[in-house]
């Protein structure tokens, strides 16, 4: 086994989930500081006078045991490069038990229900008008303020929320994720300024195969130059410990340069020239560990090169890539008439998703 190999399984295999009371959780957690990999017009779906949307979330990924839910929030999609007008609609919001996982989940609303919904919000909704999204994701701008605090008991069952909607409007995608059997991998970031202005890249090649007993490649490409390097690999692109990420290293010498993951793990790269440049293919096997289905794990190079800054290292933009092989942890079906008793699977029979989701209050 390749140190690649090591440090990577090594990294893989610590991977736990964990349910620490917080204030804010969002939903998927990868998406907490990277745009959803899909989007949809649910619940805010176009080309209807009325409409219906039934969302399920896995109660692991919502509390231990319980959690005290005070808002409830969706954003706008950032790879959709239109414009949104203000618009009002008249909407109801309601949360409950739900009585199917995500992945049993029915298209009949009704049979989704373990029980009474709670009415959480109900009236004139004014959709704000939103411009595209200028680097990073959209703020949680589509948020609904709970008249009265839904108390959520896991052992009750999945989250269930509906949303239904009179007077819709032409277009109003949000950001959304979809899970399945394949791996993803998204870019963020940007890369740091490097002598020369060479344009690094870094990127995961043949993300579908990012999945348990597949294969992560991973390419560095058009450095001008053969800078050693270093590969990061970490479990956060939101904090190193007590640091929230992004770091700032201009304080430190290196300006314009940022690191986006923890750097949990790191293993040596070796640079060598292709095609009039220079950069590096790594590939490495991925355990066979049933477990790794749906986590994510994030990556970043630094390149060591004292004549780019006084800190002697340009950061690479970073990667997510997200392991295939197990369903989303929610699932949406929708109507399009709010009288209707059953919906369709907004992701289609065979995927499993929604949209992207925040919400406030405490969880335990």
């Amino acid at each position: 086994m390749s140190c690649r190999s090591i440090v990577f399984f090594a990294v893989a295999s610590s991977l736990v989930s964990s349910a620490a009371a917080q204030s804010t959780l969002v939903l998927p957690r990868v998406a907490v500081v990277l745009d959803g990999n899909w989007q949809c017009n649910w619940p805010f779906v176009s080309r209807a006078d009325t409409a219906r949307m039934q969302q399920i979330i896995d109660g692991k990924q919502v509390a231990t045991t319980s959690a005290r839910i005070t808002e409830l929030a969706y954003r706008r999609d950032a790879t959709n490069r239109k414009s949104y007008s203000a618009a009002v609609v008249s909407i109801l919001v309601q949360m409950g038990h739900g009585a199917n996982s995500a992945a049993t989940m029915s298209t009949t609303f009704a049979s989704n229900r373990a029980g009474a919904m709670t009415t959480v919000f109900s009236g004139t909704y004014h959709l704000p008008a939103q411009p595209p999204v200028s680097g990073g994701v959209a703020p949680f701008q589509l948020s609904f303020k709970l008249v009265k605090p839904f108390f959520y008991q896991r052992a009750s069952g999945s989250l269930l929320i509906e949303v239904s909607m009179t007077n819709a409007i032409l277009e109003y995608d949000v950001d959304a994720h979809r899970g399945g059997a394949d791996g993803f991998s998204q870019s963020f970031g940007s890369s740091g300024s490097m002598r020369g202005n060479t344009s690094h890249l870094f990127r995961a090649a043949h993300p579908e195969q990012i999945k348990p007993g597949g294969t992560l490649t991973l390419e560095i490409d058009n450095l001008r130059f053969a800078a050693p390097a270093l590969l990061l690999l970490g479990t956060s692109n939101d904090r190193i410990g007590p640091l929230p990420l992004p770091l700032d290293l201009a304080a430190l010498g290196a300006p314009s340069n940022f690191l986006y993951v923890s750097p949990d793990s790191s293993a040596p790269v070796a640079i060598s020239a292709n095609r009039g440049v220079w950069g590096a293919t790594l590939i490495t096997s991925i355990p066979n560990i049933a477990t790794l289905a749906g986590r994510t794990l994030f990556s970043q190079p630094l390149y060591l090169d004292a004549q780019s800054n006084a800190l002697g290292i340009v950061t690479g933009n970073a990667i997510s890539f997200t392991f295939g092989g197990k369903a989303a942890s929610m699932n949406t079906v929708g109507s399009r008439t709010t009288n209707s008793a059953a919906g369709a699977f907004v992701f289609g029979t065979n995927g499993q998703g929604g949209p992207v989701t925040q919400l406030r209050g405490s969880f335990n």
